[in-house]
């Protein structure tokens, strides 16, 4: 995020345990994994840790803060804004809002939905907060004052994406809707749900063509929608379940982790 930190958490749902798990950093002579990490567990706060890493050098890493934050974390996002870190606590329905200088806790924004999986908006420095129960909780960065809450999905929302070209922020509802809510950030309103999205899942924005790639939790496919007509263009044969993948601008290419029962990662 800066000043050479990084983190990555993991929350085990089934032995509710919160860990820093298959964190590899490499050096740059020969890419050799040399670091794997997993932090321990505090009851007294219900196992709701979140683990720093240092990475100054790539042969010198350590866990140099555990910053207790709400019940069942997931998910932190960067506030490049003000350099924070936002993490929703579904288990405890509140968000997080840490100081990356301090690592300190600055403010608990209570969030009834069962929040999840904030996602930033820049050009507002507003936090979308995708929640368990369908909502949508915008969230002010500056005053952490409650926006506006959208219902999205009956049975959930996922985390969305937020398209800067159109000014929207792209939602994909939970297993038994397939669809997708198209929010408008200048008026925090869905304008628009996109159907035929099975299961839809970790929305990927590709600037060049302005279209949204969407993985799936359930089936063997990528879904490319249009962000300018709001409709799905294609839909991309895929292996196992691609539910998790990342944009590489340089060679306008995307690779996808193939999920469960898969060994491979598609290009």
């Amino acid at each position: 995020f800066s000043n050479n930190k990084a983190a990555v958490c993991r929350y085990n749902n089934s032995n509710g345990i919160f860990t820093i798990s298959e964190y590899k950093a490499r050096t740059n002579s020969n890419n050799k994994d040399i670091v794997s990490m997993t932090s321990g567990v505090d009851p007294k706060f219900k196992n709701a840790l979140f683990t720093i890493l240092n990475r100054a050098t790539a042969d010198d890493i350590e866990v140099i803060d555990t910053i207790a934050v709400g019940t069942n974390p997931y998910y932190p996002t960067y506030e490049s804004a003000n350099h924070r870190l936002w993490i929703g606590n579904s288990g405890g329905s509140t968000v997080s809002v840490i100081d990356i200088e301090t690592n300190i806790v600055i403010q608990t924004i209570a969030v009834q939905f069962g929040p999840r999986n904030p996602t930033y908006d820049p050009d507002t420095n507003r936090m979308y907060c995708s929640c368990t129960s369908g909502y949508v909780v915008v969230v002010d960065c500056e005053t952490f004052a409650i926006l506006a809450t959208i219902m999205s999905g009956a049975t959930g929302c996922r985390p969305g994406t937020y398209d800067p070209i159109n000014l929207r922020m792209y939602v994909p509802n939970t297993v038994g809707t397939d669809t997708v809510s198209v929010i408008s950030t200048a008026t925090n309103t869905i304008i628009a749900t996109i159907s035929s999205v099975p299961d839809g899942i970790t929305p990927l924005y590709d600037p060049v063509y302005q279209r949204m790639y969407f993985g799936s939790a359930t089936s063997p496919a990528i879904n490319v929608v249009s962000t300018e007509s709001n409709t799905v263009v294609e839909t991309i044969t895929a292996i196992g379940t691609p539910n998790n993948g990342c944009y590489d601008p340089i060679t306008e290419k995307m690779f996808w982790a193939n999920g469960s029962g898969s060994s491979t990662v598609s290009v």
